[in-house]
């Protein structure tokens, strides 16, 4: 299924959600963005993590995919530790939750999308 609409979307989306998911996470985390902003921007990023998984990830990068997505998830819920360092620590969590929610954002549905593919092809 990977490839199927183009290197053209799928790599255009690839950017859209990784890359634009860490910018608007780092000025999220600086309070830089407006609350009435981020929702539609979670929405592109949504969007563009189903459009990942249904064009980027190929049979063979599945499960390395799934346990990366798994990875990102399991660190990003890990940053509060890092409250504990005096003066920045509070600023350097809120940074890294914010990047870690924008990512998650994307890596999400499309993780969603390709654990349901994989769940089929094992299915048949």
């Amino acid at each position: 299924m990977a490839n199927k609409m183009g290197k053209g979307v799928s790599g255009v989306a690839f950017l859209i959600g990784i890359i634009g998911a860490i910018l608007v996470g780092l000025l999220n985390g600086f309070g830089m963005i407006p609350t009435n902003v981020l929702g539609p921007l979670v929405t592109i990023f949504a969007i563009a993590g189903i459009v990942i998984g249904l064009t980027n990830i190929g049979k063979n990068e599945s499960v390395p995919f799934l346990v990366a997505a798994i990875a990102l998830t399991v660190v990003s819920t890990g940053f509060t530790a890092l409250n504990v360092i005096p003066v920045i620590g509070s600023m350097v969590v809120k940074l890294l939750a914010s990047i870690g929610t924008m990512l998650l954002a994307t890596i999400g549905p499309a993780t969603a999308v390709v654990a349901v593919i994989v769940l089929y092809q094992r299915g048949q």
